[in-house]
């Protein structure tokens, strides 16, 4: 048995597959969207050293407020906020890369302790 398309039906077989194939683009660029941007420069200019700083509310982190940039020091990691993105390093000239999950000691700094706070 043969099935037979009208007109009506044949063109909105070509609109749903070009609809189709605009969702495959769109999801398959989506992965690029949702990445955060090249890494960012280093927080601390070669030669200077960071005035190491106890936050208060989140003892185990300690902040640069002596430096320019947003640096955060937890544990053997430092934490850099930049841009609208966090990014960590084992070295404070990096290599940096994005965060994708935030330390909870992290996140309980607070607003006073950033230079661009985030929007937390």
């Amino acid at each position: 048995m043969s099935v037979q398309l009208n007109g009506a039906g044949f063109r909105a077989g070509k609109v749903l597959r070009a609809i189709l194939a605009q969702l495959l683009v769109i999801v398959l660029a989506a992965p690029a969207w949702s990445q955060a941007p090249a890494p960012p420069p280093p927080p601390v200019a070669p030669g200077t050293v960071p005035a190491w700083t106890v936050v208060p509310s989140s003892p185990k982190v300690l902040y640069a407020p002596n430096e320019p940039g947003d640096i955060f020091r937890l544990h053997r990691h430092y934490f850099y906020y930049y841009g609208g993105y966090w990014y960590r390093s084992k070295h404070l000239q990096g290599p940096w890369h994005p965060v994708r999950k935030l330390p909870k000691a992290i996140q309980r700094v607070p607003r006073s302790s950033f230079k661009s706070p985030p929007p937390w």
